[in-house]
């Protein structure tokens, strides 16, 4: 096996042990719906959160710090194809179990197989 296949499967190993269940609206549609749910489909995410400090300035004691937090969710291409959801700006996505929302801000540049990564900000 090569190095794409085990990359594959870590990440869909990681996204399998730590995504949450998610429901994602926009425009009056659910996804997943409960036909969906019916059979079987599932709509998982995982959320990354981080600080980030930015110093702003000439690196002199007048310089300010900006504490910056990221926000985004990581989507499954392969639930994503098996529900037919392209993600879109704007959409809701709620996730139940971490008590939060998000709004898609902007689908941010993969980084190779099976994650869908979005800029969100948090409702």
């Amino acid at each position: 096996m090569g190095t794409a296949e085990y990359k594959m499967e870590a990440r869909a190993a990681l996204h399998e042990a730590l995504a949450n269940p998610a429901v994602y609206t926009r425009s009056a549609v659910t996804v997943p719906s409960q036909e969906q749910l019916d059979a079987g489909l599932a709509l998982t995410v995982r959320w990354h959160n981080r600080n980030r400090t930015r110093i702003l300035g000439e690196r002199t004691n007048d310089d300010a710090g900006i504490v910056e937090g990221i926000n985004r969710l990581v989507f499954n291409t392969d639930e994503l194809d098996a529900l037919g959801l392209v993600p879109e700006r704007n959409a809701v996505v709620e996730v139940p179990g971490l008590g939060k929302s998000f709004r898609l801000d902007y689908r941010e540049e993969s980084d190779g197989p099976l994650n869908v990564y979005w800029s969100v900000i948090e409702l």
